[in-house]
Formats: structure tokens, C-alpha cells, sequence
């Protein structure tokens, strides 16, 4: 028996479902059994399917011999399934690298629950890829209502008889009821699992239509099965979905909004508190008046419009303020005990930078070192070192007296470099692709690069730290310039492979379960210069 169930409906996903399969097979954990339910498509989405089974012996195609939708598809595949959890995955979806092995060490922390809540991110035709943006510590019930988003014990799953509905918002109600089944049998896994593929058309989210009001048909089953304590549970989530629907474009064209709201006042008029001291949307609802939650959402429009601009505003003021601080910072004295440190633009510390700074800290302990980190990733940094924030007072104070300053990559908010100050640029790897000014002659893949900054960045380097005569002729070429020194005195932060002693490769061998006179080759490649990520 496989420890999962992958099930994927296809239809008309010709363009999408071969990734979406490959990124299942090649998971690192290899115990599970993908299903694939052709319901009918008429596209090569069948063909596609039957090419990977006939590849892979833990792929099983289905075929439905007549359109019947996600939901019946759902279940095929979900009837077939010998795994202990079931994952349910949409054909033009992805399951992101190393998902399933987190999946099992959450389901082996957790003591095997029900359900296992999954993180996600979504990504668009422009392949411009977003957080999901679901606060999964809350309630369940307030997690993005769909199937692919959380994995199920079979046991459980076939326990509570639960099945995907036939028709538009299949997922609602087994979604819904698991999760108020499932209690505190549900766990957790707060990292991005799957990849939502958001389609600029062919897809039911993007096709308007009163085919959506069918999402309150699926609350009007939920709820009238439901007990109290769970309508009481139930009634603002679906009343938050049912007005999400109703304001996405997408879904709810402008004249059919009136007769869509008057269908979801209905239902919360029937099972909705009868004083409803929760959302505007809710009291809306309560009262049946579309004229006032229009009123509302052109409210609430206007005063997001106004708090946009203040902040648009706001955000200008403050660099220019920044800005006049810094120029008043540039007239003080340089501090000679002063060093400032980023690498790989504000992401943390790491490599050689890190390495640089490790080493000052025993040869150099007068030296103060302070890092560059972004707001988004200061949560990375080690107890017990200093660090300013991008673009904060500090860091501009930092980049106008430091000394000092090292990088393997850039320092932000274009500084201005002062005598005195002196500048290493460490690089971050072998130059086995294109970089700096070689890369024009590949525009489609510069991304709006402007050679022009990337030279005068070039300007205010001192040295220019290289692993390899390789890399010295290289950087020389690409990034020209007369100001600085090129130092070819090896990576800082590859010293660690010559300076370890046996019993700290002994014991990293036995943490990552590496069995002695056993060769382990890692292969850890740069990104793509055409690809974003």
C-alpha cells in the first residue's frame, strides 16, 4: 500500500496536465499512486495520461466515458485509491518540489491526522508567482474552500461517506464537512505545497456566469444537515464566501449581481443569527438590502482609494526625509571600527559575506559588524547579531559613516560611496553563465537590467573577490573598470570543506543518514537566466 493517493481530473488541460504529472512523479518521496480520471476530454489530455502509465507503473488512467465534471471525477479516483492519505490535484496545478516529503514528516509529527492543511502560492500567465495568502494557525474553516489545498486520511475520508458534489463548487461541501468532522484531528503544514495555476481563460473562475450561483446551493445543503453548534461555525465563512463570489468579476457578471445577492440574503436569513453583530457584508445579508451593501463596497472602494494615495504619499515623504538625513550623515566623519555587510540582496547572512564577517569577529573584534537584512527576512537573523533594515534610518546612518562595507551582491537604495570607504564585492559563484555586460547579447533574458547602473555599481568596487582564474578573466570582462583590484584568493565560504575535522564530517554523515565509505554527490544549480525563480 502506498502512503499516498494522488487522484487528477482532466479536462481540457493538454497545455497544463504533463507538468502537472511530472512534478507529482518526481517527488523525492516515492510511495504513492497518481490517478489520473480522463473525464472525456477531447483534447490529447487522455493521450498525455496513458504516455506517463505507460512510463511509470504507479500512474492508473481512468476513463469516463462521458463528461461528468471534477466532482464525479474526484470520486472515480478517489473509489480506485489503495494510499493512506488522499491528495486531490487539479490538471493544471502543480505539487512544488519536496511537497510530499514534508507532507509525511508533518503526517509522522502530527500521529497521522484526518486532515493535514497545506500552504500554497499561486502563480499567473505572466508566471509571476504570489503567496497563497491563507493564515493557516486560524480557524479551518477560513482556509481557501478547495480540494487540492489539504491532504485526507483515506480511512477517514470513506468513515464520514464524504464526495465531491456534481456540478460547479464540487469541492464545498466535502471540504466543509471534513473540516468540522475532522475537529482537533487536523494538523498543520504551514509551507507551500502546491502551486495554484490561475489561467487567463478556459477556466470556470474566469468564465462569468449564473452557473456561480450554484456555490449557494452548496451552503444551503451544508446547512440545513447541519447541528446547531456547527451552523453557528459555518454561517460567516459562508457568508464571507458567498459575497467574495459576488464581488469577483470573474464569476458574477454586473447584471446578474442584484438576483445572486437576494439568493445568499435568503440563505443567511435562514440559518444566520437573527442579530448579526459581525461584517457589514453580514448585517447586510440579515437585512436583504442590496442597496446598502452596494453602498457599502462603493464605500469601502473610495476609502481604499484614499488610503492607497496617503500611503503612496506617506512612502514618498519618508525617503525624502531619508534622503536629506543621509546627505547631513555624508558631512560626518567616517567610523574606522565600523563594517557593513549584505549578501544576496538583503536575503540573511550568507556565504561569503557570512563567512568574511565570521572570520573578522576572532582576527578583528574591534570591528563592529552590522548586516543589511530586508524587513521580510530579518526573522533570519542569529541572536547576538547587529543588522539595520533596508532603507530604515539606520541603514542609511550605516552606509554614510561605515568604513567597511562587503557584499556579494549590491547594497540598495543607491548610496553614495565616500572616500575613504573601502568596498569588497565577493560575487557569489563561478560565472558559468552569463553575467554582467555579456549578457546583452541576450536582451530577452535581462529583464529590464540597465548596464548603465550595473557598471557605475561596478565603479565603486576596491576588490573583487574571485574563486578561480576562471572567474578572474570573467569578471574583468563583464564588469570593467579600472577602480577596483581583483583579489583571486579563493570563496571564504567554501573554507569550511578544508578546515573540517573528521568527527564534524562523522557526525554531519550520521545527521543526514549518510552511511560511512558511501559518495553522495549533491547537484545544486543556479537558476536559469530565461527562467524567473
Amino acid at each position: 500500500m502506498s502512503r499516498f493517493s494522488v487522484v487528477v481530473p482532466a479536462h481540457r488541460v493538454q497545455g497544463y496536465l504533463r507538468e502537472c504529472l511530472d512534478s507529482v512523479l518526481d517527488q523525492s518521496r516515492a510511495d504513492l499512486e497518481l490517478i489520473v480520471v480522463d473525464d472525456a476530454s477531447p483534447d490529447a489530455s487522455a493521450a498525455i495520461a496513458a504516455e506517463c502509465a505507460e512510463r511509470d507503473a504507479r500512474v492508473q488512467l481512468v476513463r469516463v466515458p462521458a463528461h461528468a465534471g471534477p466532482g464525479p471525477a474526484r470520486n472515480i479516483g478517489a473509489d480506485r485509491a489503495t494510499g493512506d492519505y488522499l491528495l486531490f490535484l487539479d490538471g493544471d496545478d502543480l505539487l512544488l518540489p519536496g511537497a510530499l516529503e514534508a507532507v509525511a514528516e508533518a503526517l509522522d509529527a502530527a500521529g497521522d491526522p484526518d486532515v493535514l492543511l497545506l500552504g500554497h502560492d499561486r502563480v499567473d500567465w505572466w508566471e509571476n508567482v504570489r503567496p497563497g495568502g491563507d493564515d493557516l494557525a486560524g480557524d479551518p474553516l477560513a482556509v481557501t474552500v478547495a480540494a487540492w489545498n489539504r491532504v485526507f486520511r483515506r480511512g477517514f475520508w470513506q468513515e464520514r461517506r464524504l464526495a465531491f458534489s456534481e456540478g460547479a463548487y464540487e469541492d464545498v461541501v466535502p471540504v466543509r464537512r471534513a473540516a468540522l468532522a475532522a475537529g482537533g484531528r487536523t494538523a498543520v503544514l504551514d509551507k507551500a505545497c502546491v502551486r495554484w495555476r490561475e489561467r487567463r481563460g478556459g477556466s470556470f473562475a474566469k468564465t462569468p456566469g449564473r452557473e456561480h450561483f450554484a456555490v449557494i446551493g452548496r451552503y444551503e445543503e451544508l446547512l440545513a444537515a447541519a447541528d446547531s453548534a456547527d451552523r453557528a461555525r459555518l454561517v460567516p465563512h459562508a457568508a464571507a464566501h458567498l459575497l467574495a463570489v459576488l464581488d469577483d468579476p470573474g464569476r458574477v457578471t454586473p447584471r446578474d449581481r442584484r438576483d445572486f445577492f437576494r439568493g445568499a440574503a435568503r440563505l443567511y436569513r435562514t440559518y444566520g443569527p437573527a442579530d448579526p453583530a459581525a461584517t457589514p457584508g453580514e448585517k447586510a445579508l440579515a437585512t436583504a438590502s442590496y442597496a446598502a451593501y452596494e453602498a457599502q463596497r462603493k464605500s469601502r472602494s473610495r476609502r481604499n482609494g484614499v488610503t492607497r494615495r496617503l500611503k503612496q504619499q506617506k512612502k514618498k515623504l519618508r525617503a525624502r526625509a531619508m534622503r536629506l538625513a543621509y546627505r547631513t550623515d555624508l558631512r560626518r566623519p567616517l567610523d574606522p571600527d565600523l563594517a557593513v555587510y549584505g549578501a544576496y540582496w538583503n536575503r540573511g547572512i550568507s556565504c561569503n559575506p557570512a563567512a568574511i564577517h565570521a572570520k573578522a569577529r576572532e582576527l578583528a573584534p574591534h570591528i563592529r559588524g552590522v548586516w543589511v537584512v530586508s524587513s521580510r527576512h530579518k526573522h533570519r537573523v542569529p541572536a547576538g547579531v547587529e543588522y539595520v533594515v533596508e532603507g530604515s534610518r539606520r541603514y542609511w546612518q550605516a552606509m554614510a559613516r561605515a568604513t567597511y562595507l562587503i557584499n556579494n551582491s549590491s547594497f540598495p537604495g543607491g548610496f553614495t560611496k565616500r572616500p575613504g570607504q573601502v568596498y569588497l564585492q565577493t560575487h557569489h559563484g563561478t560565472p558559468l553563465k552569463k553575467m554582467g555586460l555579456d549578457q546583452r547579447r541576450y536582451p530577452a533574458g535581462t529583464h529590464g537590467i540597465s548596464f548603465q547602473k550595473v557598471l557605475d555599481h561596478t565603479d565603486q568596487w576596491d576588490f573583487s573577490l574571485s574563486a578561480n582564474p576562471h572567474s578572474t578573466e570573467v569578471w574583468e570582462r563583464v564588469y570593467p573598470s579600472t577602480a577596483y583590484q581583483a583579489l583571486e584568493a579563493g570563496y571564504p565560504r567554501n573554507d569550511v570543506y578544508f578546515t573540517a575535522t573528521p568527527d564534524e564530517i562523522s557526525r554531519i554523515r550520521e545527521e543526514l543518514g549518510i552511511a560511512d565509505g558511501r559518495t553522495v554527490l549533491l547537484y545544486a544549480p543556479t537558476h536559469r537566466d530565461y527562467q524567473k525563480g
